[in-house]
Formats: C-alpha cells, structure tokens, sequence
C-alpha cells in the first residue's frame, strides 16, 4: 500500500492505464517476494534432513 501510495504521489499519472500497470508490478513483486521465501523454507527443511536425517526434531 505504502509502495503505491508513493507512486501516486511523486508520479502523478495521468491516466488510469499507468496506474493499473504499476499496480500489477506491485503485485507481481509480492508474489515473487512470497515464492523466494517459499523457497528459501523448502531449502531450510531441506539441508535440515540433510544434514539430521528424517527425525531431527524428535531426537
């Protein structure tokens, strides 16, 4: 919200076209943000059973 209030703001656009486009960026940027960190879990899990086997946690 910050991001596009920002945009809005020192921008100015003078259509609503820019303005869709720039959300769609701002959303696009979320989701690639939320994958990475997805990813960066699956690789935490990963190198966990890597390095502790299977029963990590319970032993």
């Amino acid at each position: 919200m910050e991001r596009m209030l920002a945009y809005l703001y020192n921008v100015k656009p003078q259509s609503a076209e820019l303005i869709v486009d720039e959300m769609l960026a701002i959303c696009s940027d979320v989701d690639r943000w939320k994958d990475k960190k997805a990813a960066e879990e699956a690789n935490a899990r990963y190198n966990e059973i890597l390095n502790y086997g299977f029963g990590g946690d319970e032993e």
